[in-house]
């Protein structure tokens, strides 16, 4: 079964001119390194507890503050953590600064993920698991970066407002390319795309 990014992913394809820019996998694929043993699960609430979860806010690397090809890495990372952050606990500040209009997948996202929290809902997550981060510079819009992101990405439950389960997407080995783009006032992800991996 696919996880909750690629479910995502899929969410909101592509639709002709609106579609987001598709980034074009390396020519040069990284290796792959083998999937960590993981125990990790979405941890779903104790007693009764119901409602967005105490979840730590995702810091990006201090790379982030480079307007090269560290900057866009560091960039891409961050988005993939802050997938599950939403989710968890529906705040969408960061979210929000760093994604553009012009991203379908990241605006079909958001209203999915806050459209649940205006219904009572919630989910449970845990933070992926980065594996490798391969960039390449965008030859399509110069000073772009399309940066490969393969990572563990994590269960995720989603509840309705009386705590019963809606989904359960399990625990995926995931490999998504994001499009980002350095502005005034720091990086931005203007189209994402995701594959599983077997």
């Amino acid at each position: 079964m696919a996880g909750a990014f690629l479910v995502g992913a899929g969410m909101v394809g592509c639709d002709g001119a609106n579609a987001d820019p598709e980034p074009e996998p390396p020519t040069t694929q990284p290796e792959e390194p083998e999937t960590p043993d993981s125990e990790q699960t979405a941890a779903e609430p104790e007693g009764g507890e119901q409602g967005p979860q105490d979840y730590a806010h995702p810091q990006p690397g201090p790379e982030i503050e480079d307007d090269g090809q560290a900057g866009a890495e560091a960039a891409a990372v961050y988005f993939v953590e802050l997938f599950s952050y939403i989710h968890a606990t529906g705040d969408f500040e960061a979210w929000d600064e760093l994604t553009t209009e012009n991203c379908n997948f990241c605006r079909g996202v958001r209203e999915q993920v806050s459209g649940m929290y205006a219904d009572g809902g919630y989910a449970s997550a845990q933070p992926p698991v980065v594996d490798s981060v391969f960039p390449h510079v965008w030859d399509r819009i110069p000073g772009d970066y399309s940066v490969e992101v393969v990572f563990l990405s994590p269960e995720l439950v989603t509840f309705d407002s009386d705590g019963e389960v809606i989904e359960r997407f399990h625990e995926s080995r995931t490999r998504a390319w994001f499009v980002v783009e350095h502005r005034d006032d720091g990086w931005v992800v203007v189209g994402a795309d995701g594959g599983d991996l077997q």
